[in-house]
This record gives C-alpha cells, sequence and structure tokens, in this order.
C-alpha cells in the first residue's frame, strides 16, 4: 500500500472545501463525500507543549464543547466531550496528529507531534 496526501499548509482564513482521492493500484479512483471547514480560529487556541513526549494540555479561552485527536490514516484515537477551557491529553504513540476542538458553532483545527 502506498499513502500519500497533499498538505494545505497556508488555507485561507474563512471556509475551505476538502474532499480525499483514493486511487486504487489499477488506476480506478473515487472522491470521498466534500468536507467543509472553517479556518477561523478561536481567539485563543494552543497545545502546549507541542512537540510533547505524549502528554499535552490543549488550551482555549473559550469552553471546548468537543475534541477529537486524528492521527494520519483518518482514525480517531481520542474524543472527549467536555465544557472545559483546558484538557489535557495522554498519546502513546510516535506521530502526527490533528486536533479538533469544537467550541460552540466554531471548529478549530491544530496539528500535535508526539515524539517519544
Amino acid at each position: 500500500m502506498v499513502f500519500s496526501f497533499k498538505s494545505d499548509n497556508k488555507p485561507y482564513s474563512g471556509t475551505s472545501y476538502y474532499r480525499l482521492k483514493q486511487v486504487d493500484k489499477n488506476g480506478a479512483y473515487k472522491y470521498a463525500p466534500m468536507a467543509k471547514v472553517n479556518f477561523s480560529t478561536p481567539s485563543f487556541l494552543s497545545a502546549y507543549p507541542n512537540p510533547c513526549n505524549g502528554s499535552t494540555t490543549i488550551y482555549s479561552d473559550q469552553d471546548i464543547d468537543e475534541l477529537k485527536v486524528v492521527d494520519m490514516l483518518g482514525q480517531i484515537v481520542y474524543e472527549e466531550n467536555s465544557h472545559a477551557k483546558k484538557i489535557t491529553l495522554q498519546l502513546n504513540k510516535e506521530g502526527s496528529y490533528f486536533v479538533t476542538v469544537t467550541c460552540g458553532q466554531e471548529v478549530s483545527m491544530k496539528k500535535l507531534v508526539v515524539l517519544k
């Protein structure tokens, strides 16, 4: 299996639309449904430390309603529903992750790196 992706390192502020394209070995392909992502962030959102050794804390100036951590394969590795401004995570596997935080109607994403 070969896995590759193109990263949007500097997304436009506001709403962007993304979708995945899966290409089989025989060249056949199909698209996943389109996903809408809003890159307006809460006035303060951070993950510290980042990179981390597995333990990090997510901080927001707004109550975090939902937090999801997704690995580079798109698997949800951690999920929490909360109404706190600070959530401490413990991730056991080295790698890169995307932390998605929902505060009210706002959804923000932050990249997190775990080094062991």
